[in-house]
């Protein structure tokens, strides 16, 4: 859910489509996006600062579209940021307290999660994973510690802290 037209009113995406809200409950048509295999993971961020939201969302075995938004609803062409095997559930925040959305994505196929720190254009440096052990379907951001950072929830009750530490994101399975 995202407000994708700035129009003040919520807007849907998923699957591929973003669907623009009329405010009183009901949507437009679908608008279809070639973002790889469906995007049914997604989460939404302004990646590039430019007051529009973009959509980062997980479409195959082992990457993740980001699809920067025009503001009016619209999105530019898919990029793709190689992640782990089987990405099953996508966040942002920003992990590293340096002002640009970065994206965590869970990956069930090497029961990890993969952090892509963003370079605040709408592109991410590569991935850095972080191991769990089994098999996950969802992950949660929220300062779970009070210390004023993101931190990561995974799925069986996994905790990754944040400790931001310089350009470096610092997460920690204790």
């Amino acid at each position: 859910m995202g407000d994708f037209n700035n129009d003040g009113k919520a807007d849907v995406a998923g699957n591929g489509a973003v669907i623009l809200g009329n405010g009183d409950g009901t949507f437009g048509s679908p608008i279809n996006y070639p973002a790889g295999g469906g995007g049914a993971y997604i989460a939404v961020g302004d990646f590039n600062h430019d007051g529009n939201l973009d959509i980062g969302g997980s479409i195959s075995s082992n990457q993740v579209d980001v699809m920067l938004g025009n503001g009016d609803g619209t999105f530019r062409t898919p990029k793709n940021f190689t992640v782990g095997k089987t990405p099953t559930s996508v966040a942002v925040s920003d992990f590293n307290a340096d002002g640009n959305v970065d994206i965590a994505v869970l990956n069930s196929g090497w029961s990890d999660v993969s952090v892509l720190l963003g370079n605040g254009d709408g592109t991410f440096q590569p991935a850095t994973y972080f191991a769990e052990e089994g098999i996950f379907n969802s992950t949660a951001v929220a300062d779970l510690n009070g210390d004023g950072s993101r931190d990561i929830a995974v799925e069986g009750a996994y905790l990754l802290f944040n400790r931001p530490a310089g350009a470096a994101a610092l997460l920690s399975p204790s």
